[in-house]
């Protein structure tokens, strides 16, 4: 057992994720129990079976078909057994526009058979990475992760409902392109509070602002769009509700440091 063979200290027991890019990787443990500790938040989602990670002493086994949130800074001790294989997330804080409650401590759940399935369809790895290639994936991940952990996930100490909230967010943003930013006032109305709780509530939450959790949304939907080759950028910008094309590709830099177009053209 894992708990039975604390591994020792040893110099490379802390990683460093470089850039503030997610990565998103099928990976192999070996047998030998090892160790580390991480600055950025971990999703490992297992294809295979006998992985085996202590955290807090809580011993969790991901067989094929569970997944375990590691956040970041957490030590978490681990093992592969026999023809354990997992798809793994690493995820900097903020990279995503997942609630940062969601990473606050460790859990574990069961993935629901149709996760299972697109999991299977992400772990094929691209003959040619790229960057572009990267974050359509993830992109892609975050969204249906964001529905199955917060549906099973134990409730935050808020009245707000977080699952609710995010998912009427997704919806507003992939269906309407975030036409009209819904404003904390209409969201607080919608769940019976006033605006004042339900901002301070959703911050506590999400980590930050209602409209900044809706900006980020719309561009990672962005990658998605792009991705359209019969869109033209302005349609894009359009299609996500900003004001023109010169503010969608000021955010669009902000956030991935180059243009849409720039962006388009690197798919290849």
């Amino acid at each position: 057992m894992l708990n039975d063979a604390y591994t020792a200290e040893t110099p490379h027991a802390f990683y460093c994720m470089t850039g503030q890019d997610p990565l998103l990787d099928v990976r192999e443990y070996e047998d030998t129990p090892d160790y580390h500790t991480h600055d950025f938040h971990q999703v490992l989602m297992a294809l295979g079976n006998g992985t085996e990670v202590l955290i807090r002493d809580v011993l969790y086994r991901l067989d094929a078909g569970a997944a375990l949130i590691v956040p970041a800074g957490e030590r978490h001790d681990f093992r592969g057994g026999h023809g354990n294989r997992q798809l793994v997330l690493d995820v900097p804080p903020d990279a995503l526009a997942l609630p940062a409650a969601l990473f606050r401590q460790p859990r574990f759940l069961q993935l629901h058979p149709a996760l299972q399935q697109q999991m299977r369809q992400w772990a094929v790895v691209p003959s040619v990475s790229s960057r572009v290639r990267d974050w359509y994936r993830v992109v892609q991940l975050s969204d249906v992760l964001a529905q199955q952990v917060l549906s099973t996930s134990p409730a935050v100490p808020v009245r707000l409902p977080v699952d609710r909230v995010d998912a009427q967010l997704r919806a507003h943003v992939r269906l309407t392109g975030g036409d009209g930013l819904l404003g904390a006032d209409v969201l607080a109305r919608q769940y019976g509070m006033s605006e004042r709780r339900f901002y301070q509530q959703f911050r506590q939450v999400f980590g930050v602002s209602p409209y900044a959790y809706q900006l980020q949304l719309r561009l990672e939907n962005a990658v998605l769009w792009l991705a359209d080759a019969s869109l033209s950028v302005s349609d894009v910008a359009a299609g996500l509700g900003f004001t023109d094309q010169a503010a969608f590709s000021n955010q669009f830099r902000q956030r991935f440091g180059m243009s849409p177009q720039r962006w388009r053209q690197s798919q290849g």
